[in-house]
């Protein structure tokens, strides 16, 4: 329970930075969740017609990896500052983006549909 507040703090602090999409419609507040993985955990956003977009921390061995339900090119990008500025694309792959170390930044994920970039808010 503990961990869920914490991640509802940081999804209402990314919505009010405005930091949720790159040039695509507004997607939905994250949906975040535990993965399975010890320490881990996902968070889910859905853009047009059911199709999701996730990002994904690994606990036990403090990665990030991108997915797309829909199998459209997926990246990652990071910021240190919240989403302000961020590197990016990172690890572009079909489906998964490729796994990263978590570090100290923040990330989201991306993905390519028709053209245009949709993203999970920043995590």
């Amino acid at each position: 329970m503990h961990v869920r507040k914490k991640i509802a703090a940081a999804l209402v602090t990314a919505a009010a930075a405005g930091s949720m999409v790159l040039a695509a419609p507004a997607a939905q507040a994250s949906a975040c969740e535990p993965n399975g993985v010890a320490g881990g955990w996902m968070c889910r956003d859905t853009i047009s017609g059911g199709h999701k977009i996730s990002v994904l921390f690994y606990g036990s061995d403090r990665t990030m990896a991108g997915w797309d339900n829909g199998h459209y090119y997926t990246h990652l990008d990071r910021s240190l500052d919240g989403g302000r500025t961020w590197e990016g694309p990172l690890g572009r792959g079909q489906g998964w983006s490729k796994k990263f170390n978590r570090a100290n930044y923040s990330w989201r994920a991306c993905s390519e549909v028709n053209g245009r970039f949709h993203c999970t808010g920043w995590h």
